[in-house]
């Protein structure tokens, strides 16, 4: 794996932080709010079928013919370590073409010395 700089974290990403509040009937809900703007790389990763979608060919490469629904798109997200991420996390990654949320779905990874934090996200349709 390609050793990680400061440099590579290119990417401007606002933290989600989820609150747990009660709902009308009885339960519970998070609330998300914006925390700070966090440097990060970001790595797209392949969908479980195998074929990104934007290989060439695109989803059809297979040549099956028919694939079900993608899965949501995964990234493979890298950040300074020293920050203290809770439980239940997010980040927004606000894009030219509109702002994309992403959901941590692992433990983060310390990695190179405990220098960067490494963690797996995946797109949620929820911006």
């Amino acid at each position: 794996m390609k050793d990680i700089t400061a440099r590579d974290l290119k990417e401007s990403l606002t933290l989600l932080l989820a609150q747990t509040v009660q709902d009308e009937e009885g339960g519970t809900k998070d609330i998300w709010r914006r925390g700070p703007r966090i440097w990060a790389s970001l790595w797209p990763l392949l969908n479980s079928d195998g074929f990104h979608n934007e290989d060439e060919g695109g989803p059809m490469a297979s040549q099956i013919g028919y694939l079900k629904t993608p899965a949501p798109a995964r990234y493979r997200v890298f950040m300074r370590a020293g920050i203290h991420l809770p439980q239940k996390v997010a980040f927004l990654w606000n894009l030219r073409q509109g702002t994309k949320r992403l959901m941590v779905v692992n433990t983060p990874v310390l990695i190179q010395n405990n220098r960067f934090l490494r963690m797996t996200v995946v797109e949620t349709p929820h911006a």
